[in-house]
């Protein structure tokens, strides 16, 4: 989006009222015009913290946009929508601040202009490069802006194609229409007020410490980290979470992966991280794996020729034979391939599975003699078609498969009783797939919350209600496909679990982890 810059006030102070700005201070301010109307004017600011020269090519500074009336925001706003391809909202208000402020990075001053973009130092350069970010409650933007005074131009370019609909929003509500009206039930079709909501919460955990459900959901898992003294691992039942009971102590840092049922009772899996460095997380700190239950920590070793090993969600199979870890290996000027290293936990022997130039990636386990599931690609980017493949734990064989089955397809995760199945079409519509007879509805999201949907922002958190993970977490029910929030929304939780049998939460605040139940409304029946 280009402008013309018609007038430059320098050593200038910020004001959060019009003009915006006064004598004496360091930021600078350009009037400029926006398209060929010469009485649409649009007010910028920057300043800059520090110098770009020496060592720091970089500086963090200040932008600011303004603008005189509501008139010029329309202006504004329409020839940016019109630059950045991206409509704006339709008019919902006539009151907005009339101005936004930003934090920058400065790229460089005096700058040449390359002829086909880009910028470079130079003696005879006149340009200013930056990047702006914009941040809002409900999202964040990207957009570069440069000018010259000397040639009197200036200019916002895009940073990136997915920024624009948070860019443009950022701007209408700062400098058109003003903040978003609250959402109800009456301007969102998408919501109502009848639905779970979490209540008498507790704190159960301190700020060093993180709780989570295990699978069966009658017990939480407690891990507590000390830079001095390493990690605590904790047992403790659901109605009684401050009587817990330890299970083993860590030299670094722990991060669960799996849980397992057996003989032995409940068996954890989880990797070990010890930080060479108190100050940098590295791939070179050195990991190790264990299977911890009430009666003993056993260590699972890993060959010294499988090197940058990663473990992850449903690496160990469900009768705890088999482990898969995953590792990148280089195949020359090809495309680097992600390979499975495979062991029998058993006897300890390892096998490897890998195709030149793809990325493998083992998404669970089927069966009652366990074969692992991979999906192989080129990358794992949501449009890439993956194949299914099934995977022999004793040969790290890989058969192609016709389809991904239905309970560990990422897009298409089964409801607890399986009898539903979720798929993220767009970021805008959600469909559910009633099985097994094939009926299918869409849930259409709203405008505010299209930012958020992803493929992995959607999970089941009963047989009847999903999780979506947007701004708030909130719960789409999949009967009446209408959504509600079950937090307050200045409860200060910043994520939140649901137990297994949908009676409790897990929620994280600043200080800590709490714990709530699950209140259902009156006469309301859910399917478990």
């Amino acid at each position: 989006m280009r402008l013309k810059i018609i007038k430059v006030h320098e050593k200038q102070s910020f004001i959060e009222k019009a003009p915006w700005h006064a004598p004496g201070g360091d930021w600078t301010f350009l009037e400029c015009a926006v398209g060929k109307n010469p009485s649409s004017k649009v007010l910028i600011g920057t300043r800059s913290r520090g110098s770009t020269k020496g060592n720091l090519p970089i500086s963090w500074g200040e932008g600011m946009i303004a603008v005189t009336d509501n008139n010029a925001g329309i202006a504004f706003i329409e020839a940016f929508s019109k630059t950045f391809h991206q409509p704006a909202s339709p008019r919902y208000g006539t009151n907005p601040p009339g101005y936004i402020k930003v934090n920058a990075a400065v790229f460089g001053v005096n700058q040449v202009r390359g002829s086909k973009g880009g910028f470079r130092d130079g003696r005879k350069g006149t340009w200013t490069a930056s990047k702006w970010f914009l941040q809002s409650e409900n999202a964040e933007a990207e957009v570069f802006f440069n000018y010259s005074t000397s040639e009197k131009r200036a200019e916002f370019s895009e940073k990136d194609e997915e920024y624009r609909e948070e860019l443009i929003e950022q701007l209408v509500i700062g400098l058109r229409d003003g903040p978003l009206p609250e959402r109800t039930p009456d301007n969102d079709r998408t919501l109502t007020l009848i639905g779970p909501h979490v209540v008498a919460w507790a704190q159960i955990a301190g700020t060093n410490e993180t709780a989570q459900f295990t699978p069966i959901g009658d017990r939480i898992v407690i891990t507590m980290f000390d830079e001095e003294k390493g990690a605590k691992l904790y047992l403790a039942s659901i109605q009684r979470p401050q009587e817990r009971q330890k299970l083993a102590d860590f030299e670094g840092s722990v991060l669960l992966h799996d849980f397992l049922f057996g003989e032995r009772g409940l068996t954890i899996f989880l990797a070990e991280t010890i930080r060479k460095d108190r100050e940098i997380l590295s791939t070179a700190d050195p990991q190790r794996l264990w299977l911890v239950n009430a009666q003993d920590k056993r260590q699972v070793t890993v060959p010294a020729e499988i090197t940058n090993w990663f473990a992850g969600k449903g690496s160990i199979s469900p009768d705890g034979k088999f482990l898969a870890l995953h590792s990148w290996r280089r195949q020359g000027n090809k495309q680097n391939s992600r390979v499975i290293h495979v062991g029998d936990l058993q006897s300890g022997r390892w096998r490897t599975a890998e195709a030149a130039g793809t990325v493998l990636e083992l998404v669970g386990w089927t069966g009652e003699k366990p074969k692992g599931i991979v999906l192989t690609g080129n990358s794992f980017a949501e449009k890439e078609v993956r194949k299914p493949n099934s995977l022999d734990p004793e040969s790290a064989q890989l058969t192609p498969l016709e389809t991904t089955p239905l309970e560990l397809n990422p897009a298409r995760t089964r409801s607890p009783t399986h009898k539903r199945a979720p798929e993220v079409l767009s970021k805008e519509k959600l469909r559910l797939t009633q099985l097994p007879n094939g009926q299918k509805r869409e849930f259409t999201f709203d405008s505010r919350d299209r930012r958020n949907v992803r493929r992995d922002s959607i999970r089941w958190a009963s047989d009847r209600y999903l999780v979506f993970q947007g701004t708030h977490t909130a719960l789409i029910d999949s009967d009446t496909l209408k959504m509600n929030y079950p937090l307050n929304k200045d409860s200060g939780f910043s994520s939140v679990e649901f137990s297994p049998d949908f009676k409790w939460a897990l929620g994280t605040k600043q200080d800590g982890q709490y714990m709530g139940k699950v209140e259902l409304p009156a006469n309301l029946k859910v399917a478990q």
